[in-house]
């Protein structure tokens, strides 16, 4: 993979434009600019299929700015890794970002620490996870603790209490559980072959009722919902040590 930096703002912005597939990374680190360009940044991301990380730490990004960001990220076809450490986005920002991640299943790690969020934005992020698509992976959110708004997202009692790792799983699960059968998941297959999908999100609810994990359905104990949230963590992993299995076996017949 490729990481690229160029100076020129024009520059990067016309190459995700025309999705340019040399341009996979970018990084524009202490970049402090005004809130049109952020503008053009989310449009250029609109248009893009080829950028998979995006590293904006520390460019005096606001709450504006971070919408105008976020319309592109729920819209881009390729974008996995947002890093927006250290901007002053708050939980305006987080809204916006909220509704970017219900839009999007192909963002897995979103860092948000020194962002200036507290558990109302933690609300907003939740619950887009809540309402977006289910992912072959939770997403990773760092900075945000999300363990204190479970309850207002639908997921009841947990042995251990929950934190933020356990809710983005969870909802993981319910996304992949209200989904119906045979519907567009957005590069994910039923059950094991798509991932977390449909037969993963059975396995995993079977213990908690029709609530799902932690969604304190019939019959669904505590303990019982944390069990069948490590067995859903335990279907993630194999799926994820599948996947890079597979691309091992791929890349080694390709080089022979």
């Amino acid at each position: 993979m490729r990481k690229e930096e160029v100076p020129s703002w024009e520059h990067n912005v016309r190459r995700l434009r025309d999705s340019d597939t040399t341009l996979t990374e970018l990084t524009l680190t202490y970049t402090s600019i005004g809130e049109d360009r952020w503008r053009e940044l989310g449009e250029a991301l609109s248009d893009n299929s080829t950028l998979t990380s995006l590293n904006l730490r520390s460019c005096g990004i606001t709450a504006a700015g971070a919408a105008h960001l976020a319309e592109g990220v729920g819209k881009s076809a390729s974008l996995a890794t947002l890093d927006l450490y250290g901007n002053k986005i708050g939980d305006s920002g987080a809204q916006a970002l909220g509704a970017a991640l219900a839009a999007t299943s192909t963002l897995t790690s979103l860092n948000l620490e020194n962002c200036g969020i507290t558990a109302a934005g933690a609300a907003h992020l939740a619950e887009g996870v809540r309402q977006g698509p289910p992912r072959r992976v939770p997403l990773t959110l760092h900075g945000v603790d999300l363990g204190r708004v479970a309850a207002q997202v639908g997921l009841g009692d947990t042995a251990g209490g929950w934190d933020t790792e356990k809710v983005l799983a969870a909802l993981n699960v319910k996304c992949a559980a209200a989904r119906p059968s045979g519907a567009e998941t957005g590069g994910l297959g039923p059950g094991a072959r798509g991932g977390v999908g449909e037969g993963a999100a059975a396995e995993a609810a079977g213990a908690g009722g029709r609530g799902g994990v932690g969604g304190g359905g019939e019959g669904g104990s505590a303990e019982g919902r944390e069990a069948a949230l490590r067995r859903e963590l335990e279907v993630v992993k194999r799926e994820r040590d599948a996947t890079i299995r597979i691309g091992g076996d791929s890349a080694g017949a390709g080089g022979g």
